[in-house]
């Protein structure tokens, strides 16, 4: 295994070392002091904003189904 000059998240440890591939394609890394894995450039999931999540749980508290909610969301990003 080769060695990589990046930091660990966790411990801030530079004795990282390559662990395989992810399913999406991308280089897998461990930390050979705390073990660790991770890859050296995540990208946070992105997710609905805050006014999108609010409007789909006031229609479930108001009864409405998750199907209808997802055909609601759907119709709202097609206008």
């Amino acid at each position: 295994m080769e060695e990589i000059k990046m930091q660990c998240p966790e411990c801030k440890s530079t004795h990282i070392r390559k662990n395989g591939i992810n399913k999406q394609g991308k280089q897998n890394h461990i930390c050979v002091t705390c073990g660790r894995q991770f890859i050296d450039n995540y990208e946070k999931q992105k997710g609905y904003d805050e006014k999108t999540k609010r409007e789909c749980l006031t229609a479930y508290v108001n009864g409405m189904g998750f199907r209808g909610i997802e055909r609601l969301k759907a119709l709202l990003d097609f206008v």
